[in-house]
């Protein structure tokens, strides 16, 4: 593992093209910003990070030891540690990248063309259209986040006819339907509401497709152990 002057070990997931503001929790750090701006705070000190001059950021999270951001234009961005100048890195894309989701070692961002990206710590980049690949079975999907667990990569799509779906992928380039049914007082039911986000829970080991309401929707590694957690009930 690379050492930098700066051991960046992302311990929240970072704030995704959601708004025009960003803050993650990095070790002993805080990175807060903007689109454009971005501030490292460490022991009491604020450390203005470099960013492009003319890049819009659209979201960023940790990976590896580092930071990884995306921008307009199919634009990546990684910084070795907040002291650095960022590397770039641009990938050919048909949309523009609207989320990112990264661990230690993994790192995957999505388009609003339905692309998946599948991004290596070296910043190589593979790209895989949904759609062109899959549209023939599951119909076309807009999807609308993904996430990255230790072993599984799920994404939240809404399809065609505005129902919500999951697909996972154990590398990012082989999808598979994930139902969303659950069973609520011994009887089945399918989850209708389409989701604004999805996470991976570590303490959980759960995908957690979340509502604008406030509902959940978790996808344990069993698929017949759904279950719904909703703010109405669960007080």
């Amino acid at each position: 593992m690379r050492k930098t002057i700066i051991m960046i070990i992302i311990s929240l997931i970072g704030l995704q093209a959601r708004s025009e503001t960003f803050s993650c929790t990095v070790h002993d750090a805080v990175v807060t910003g903007t689109d454009s701006t971005l501030v490292c705070r460490l022991d009491g000190v604020d450390i203005e990070m470099d960013i492009p001059e003319g890049m819009r950021l659209r979201g960023i999270d940790g990976f590896g030891d580092g930071i990884i951001a995306i921008a307009d234009g199919g634009t990546v961005l990684f910084w070795d540690s907040p002291f650095d100048k960022a590397r770039r890195r641009h990938i050919d894309l048909k949309g523009e990248l609207i989320r990112i989701d990264a661990g230690q070692n993994t790192c995957h961002a999505v388009s609003d063309s339905s692309e998946i990206i599948s991004i290596d710590l070296a910043l190589q980049a593979k790209v895989f259209d949904f759609n062109a690949e899959y549209s023939g079975y599951y119909g076309k999907v807009r999807i609308i986040d993904i996430a990255t667990g230790p072993t599984a990569v799920f994404i939240a799509v809404e399809k065609e006819d505005g129902r919500p779906g999951a697909f996972a992928s154990s590398k990012g380039s082989v999808w598979s339907e994930r139902e969303l049914n659950y069973k609520e007082d011994g009887v089945w039911h399918t989850f209708k509401k389409v989701p604004h986000s999805i996470s991976y829970e570590e303490l959980s080991d759960n995908f957690v497709l979340h509502c604008g309401d406030g509902t959940e929707f978790h996808l344990p590694a069993c698929s017949h152990c759904n279950y719904v957690t909703d703010p109405s009930t669960s007080l």
